[in-house]
C-alpha cells in the first residue's frame, strides 16, 4: 500500500515516536523511508539578518549529523532510508519534499502547542495535514511536555 514514507524530524521525543511508527510501517510495506528536518528561515528578513551564512551552514551540518545519528539509534539500516535537510518554512518544505519524492504517507508529530504559540505560528502538523496531497498520520506528543 505504501511505497515511500516521509517522517519530518525536529529532534523532539514526539518526533522520535513518529519515527518509530513510520519505520514500522515502512518495514511492514517494504517502503522507502525519508527523514527530513527543516532549518527554519524564520520567514522574516529582519530576523534572518541576525544569522550569518556561516551560522546557517553550521545549523544544516548539525541537523544532518543528528539525522544520521537517528538512523543508527533506531536501527534503520534494514530500510531504504535517506536523510535530508532543507531550509525554509517548515510545513512548506515538508509538503514540497513529499511531492518531489512521490511520498504516499507523511508520519508527523504534533506537540499540542497551547494558546499564544499556536496563535503566532500555528501547527506545522495541522498545515501539513491540510495541504499535503498524500495521507498524513499525526502522532500526538505529550500535552504539557
Amino acid at each position: 500500500m505504501y511505497k515511500h514514507i516521509l517522517v519530518p524530524m525536529d529532534m523532539s521525543p514526539a518526533a522520535e515516536a513518529a519515527l518509530g511508527i513510520g519505520a514500522g510501517i515502512a518495514r511492514q510495506w517494504r517502503a522507502d523511508l525519508t527523514l527530513l528536518t527543516v532549518v527554519p528561515d524564520y520567514g522574516y528578513a529582519v530576523v534572518a539578518q541576525y544569522f550569518s551564512d556561516e551560522d546557517q551552514q553550521r545549523a544544516r551540518r548539525e541537523a544532518r549529523a543528528q539525522l544520521d545519528a537517528l538512523v543508527v539509534k533506531h536501527n534503520l539500516g534494514d530500510l531504504a532510508c535517506t536523510a535530508e535537510v532543507r531550509k525554509g518554512r517548515i510545513y512548506e518544505e515538508i509538503i514540497l519534499a513529499a511531492e518531489e519524492h512521490g511520498v504516499d504517507l507523511i508520519v508527523i508529530a504534533t506537540h499540542s502547542g497551547d494558546g499564544f504559540e499556536r496563535f503566532l505560528m500555528g501547527s506545522n502538523a495541522e498545515k501539513v495535514a491540510h495541504y499535503a496531497r498524500c495521507s498524513v498520520l499525526i502522532v500526538r506528543g505529550n500535552r504539557g511536555a
